[in-house]
């Protein structure tokens, strides 16, 4: 294993010249090292996105991508249109891409609203049985950033209900009905904050604070009649 990681990088760099069989086999084995050592691969991610150019090792080559990715998102960033472009060459990668984007995208606000957008683009592209894996990549994204689960977006998704089946649609119910509640939730909270703000005439006549100190000047009126009568006695 130690002799693997000593020359990962000169393993790359013959995929070229093997055969896809023995390309394929590099592949299963940077992936599995990519599992634990992800970082011993990132300077040979150009030589990686080479192999997105040739359709029968597509799909391990994303694998492998995928592992550095989620270990450094930004190591990637560069090689998105790579990405996009390897979808419009061989349609059949297009779900795999769009889960390797959402591992890239998903580190950043601006690429994730980017990559919301291409989904959006795209879904309609794959099969409508693979629909419901978009929306669950679409919902990581709306998760980590609640600001980009809006009004458009809704919108697109019920346009998407009468183009796909019905996993799919109980998938898109479910995405609105969290819109919904965390629109509930905001208006709740700014309802809150006004009556905070703009308090209703007499809602709080005595403060908490008064209370004991109007105990306290009626306790000595009280004791002083108290010594009195015990005086007179």
């Amino acid at each position: 294993c130690q002799l693997i990681k000593n020359h990962v990088m000169t393993l790359v760099s013959i995929l070229p010249n093997c055969s896809d069989t023995d390309s394929l086999a590099l592949l299963t084995l940077f992936h599995l090292l990519s599992k634990d050592f992800p970082q011993l691969l990132e300077p040979s991610i150009p030589q990686l996105c080479e192999c997105l150019t040739q359709p029968d090792l597509t799909t391990a080559t994303i694998q492998v991508l995928q592992e550095v990715g989620t270990a450094r998102p930004q190591s990637l960033y560069d090689h998105i249109p790579t990405f996009k472009s390897t979808s419009e060459s061989y349609p059949r990668t297009t779900l795999a891409v769009l889960q390797l984007l959402t591992v890239v995208c998903i580190a950043s606000v601006d690429k994730s609203r980017e990559h919301v957008n291409y989904m959006l683009e795209k879904i309609l592209t794959i099969e409508a049985d693979k629909h419901p894996l978009v929306l669950k990549e679409l919902s990581k994204i709306t998760s980590k950033y609640p600001s980009l689960l809006n009004t458009n977006l809704i919108n697109k998704l019920t346009g998407l209900e009468d183009q796909t089946d019905e996993a799919a649609k109980t998938l898109i119910e479910e995405i609105k009905n969290e819109y919904n509640m965390r629109r509930l939730d905001r208006s709740l909270e700014k309802l809150s904050i006004k009556d905070k703000m703009n308090p209703k005439p007499g809602a709080t006549l005595i403060s908490i604070k008064a209370i004991p100190d109007t105990r306290a000047k009626e306790s000595k009126p009280i004791g002083r009649f108290s010594t009195h009568r015990s005086m007179t006695r």
